[in-house]
């Protein structure tokens, strides 16, 4: 993962005890720049500025300080926020989550956060969240990251948290009921519990505590108020997020992980069937099942269907160039040279000078043996 990644070899000292709160946000710029230099941002202004727009919907008042969404490229369900107000939210937690309100329930733990300070004062109390010696091995460089992305603020502080996010959710006008099937939803694929090297949204352990916490304060609240009327936002929310999704779903299937890649897919392509970058997609998950497929009786079907879904996207926008140069690689594959060729020259008509022209013009020499 990205932030683990980071976090391994690093050397640096930890944060002082007795920090004030300029020299916690000086740390915090620091770690901000490392992150935004990985080369894994996401790159879709239109999104930075929902996700912003929701941001702030959750922090009512004058005096709240600005919140700076930035959505990272990385499978796994993170959300950050450091005490400069630089938020990160990974492509993968996007995908896991199935509304707007499910994701208001999420910022709004990371406003809480930043609001109350909650890093300042881990650092300056010793509590037993504070990033230790032995904690902070894996953590050199990047504590706060680490504080805020890995190990949280301690029971009590994220105890609270939960109690006043979900208020800030249904001041908001969110219907509070989607925080449960948000935290069963991101336990459902949650790693192992007590990893260091698991994000606080993707440990069972303290998922199980959003969870009783969530439904605690529902079942306190549900006897004096009705929430039928609150916002849920299922279909808005995959429209605004589905880019971020489609590419979450693309770094699923090139490692391997076949099934979630699917469903990403699924849920771009329901909503927005005429995507041809989806399709695109679509056909390249096809195509490598069918090259790491172990029952060769399912590789004829698959490679029909990689075809079609190139061909999909191909028809959708005739002058995107890339259904071209993927079908070549599937011609390739299965040896079929004379529409590998075919494909691969039209892909260079259309992109002579594109990033992939050298290697797709080697493919061409090959196929003139």
């Amino acid at each position: 993962m990205l932030v683990i990644c980071l976090l391994v070899g690093y050397v640096s000292t930890a944060i002082p005890s007795e920090i004030d709160e300029q020299t916690l946000r000086d740390q915090a710029d620091r770690e901000e720049e490392r992150l935004l230099r990985t080369g894994k941002v996401h790159e879709e202004p239109l999104l930075d500025e929902y996700l912003t727009a929701v941001t702030a919907s959750l922090m009512p008042g004058a005096d709240a300080a600005p919140v700076r969404v930035t959505v990272l490229r990385d499978v796994a369900p993170g959300a950050f926020v450091l005490p400069n107000g630089r938020l990160f939210i990974h492509t993968g937690l996007l995908a896991r989550l199935d509304s707007e309100a499910q994701l208001a329930v999420i910022l709004a733990r990371q406003t809480v956060h930043l609001s109350e300070r909650h890093a300042l004062r881990v650092v300056r109390d010793g509590s037993e969240a504070a990033p230790s010696a032995a904690a902070l091995f894996p953590a050199q460089g990047l504590p706060l990251t680490y504080l805020a992305a890995f190990t949280g603020y301690g029971r009590d502080l994220e105890r609270d948290t939960d109690a006043r996010s979900l208020a800030l959710a249904m001041q908001a006008g969110y219907d509070p009921r989607e925080a449960p099937r948000a935290f069963e939803r991101l336990r459902q694929e949650a790693g192992g519990s007590s990893r260091l090297d698991g994000y606080y949204l993707d440990n069972r352990d303290r998922l199980d505590e959003r969870l009783a916490g969530a439904r605690k304060w529902l079942q306190a609240k549900s006897p004096d108020m009705s929430f039928d009327t609150l916002a849920t936002r299922g279909d808005a929310y995959v429209l605004r997020t589905r880019v971020a999704l489609r590419e979450n779903a693309a770094l699923e299937f090139r490692a391997g992980r076949f099934g979630p890649g699917r469903r990403e897919l699924d849920r771009v392509l329901a909503l927005t069937p005429t995507d041809p970058v989806a399709h695109l997609y679509q056909g390249d998950l096809l195509r490598l099942e069918a090259q790491r497929t172990k029952r060769p009786e399912d590789r004829p079907a698959l490679v029909q269907q990689a075809r079609e879904a190139y061909e999909r996207a191909l028809a959708l926008d005739p002058a995107f160039p890339d259904p071209l140069r993927q079908l070549g690689y599937l011609y390739f594959q299965i040896r079929d040279n004379v529409r590998a060729r075919d494909a691969f020259e039209r892909y260079l008509a259309l992109r002579p000078d594109g990033p992939d022209a050298p290697r797709v013009k080697e493919y061409l020499i090959e196929l003139e043996r």
